[in-house]
């Protein structure tokens, strides 16, 4: 009889034990969103297929997610890749937003290459629109800084357009 109660008292005290440790997995923090999921809201934003109140929501949840990750080369591209999203949505408040935030990312880490495309990615932004006067303006912006850089080849096709 004792040895019931002692192999009774064991069992229990070892569930308790494991309902422990698993009570301890269920408290874990949820991670942030990784880079890959900016990626995928993006590819999901520019998906003509879904509906473009869906599209709109990943693309501003890309949006809030890349703003808290900090400024560095990925964030940055990826913000250059939304707002050319939201011009293909054609959601202007969006993409100025979007087009704004990698200018300034652009300007802080000092890459000239991502700065230009911005400026250019303007440019036909204002060209869409019919504002010409802007629209020269980011147009020369781009051109001036690809000439910098000693890039003609994106030199002459700013001059293209």
């Amino acid at each position: 009889m004792n040895c019931r109660y002692i192999l009774f008292l064991i069992s229990l005290g070892l569930l308790c034990i494991q309902a422990g440790c698993n009570q301890n997995e269920q408290r874990s923090t949820k991670a942030p969103p990784s880079k890959d999921s900016i990626s995928t809201w993006i590819d999901q934003g520019r998906n003509t297929e879904l509906s473009p109140d869906y599209r709109k929501d990943v693309l501003y949840k890309a949006f809030q997610t890349i703003r808290s990750l900090g400024v560095d080369s990925l964030s940055n591209q990826s913000m250059s890749r939304l707002s050319l999203a939201f011009l293909d949505l054609n959601d202007s408040l969006g993409f100025r937003k979007t087009n704004a935030a990698a200018m300034q990312m652009s300007a802080q880490i000092n890459d000239s290459a991502s700065l230009a495309g911005s400026h250019w990615d303007l440019a036909v932004f204002f060209n869409i629109k019919s504002v010409p006067d802007s629209a020269f303006y980011h147009f020369y912006k781009a051109k001036e800084l690809y000439n910098k850089m000693g890039n003609q080849l994106y030199e002459a096709r700013v001059l293209y357009n």
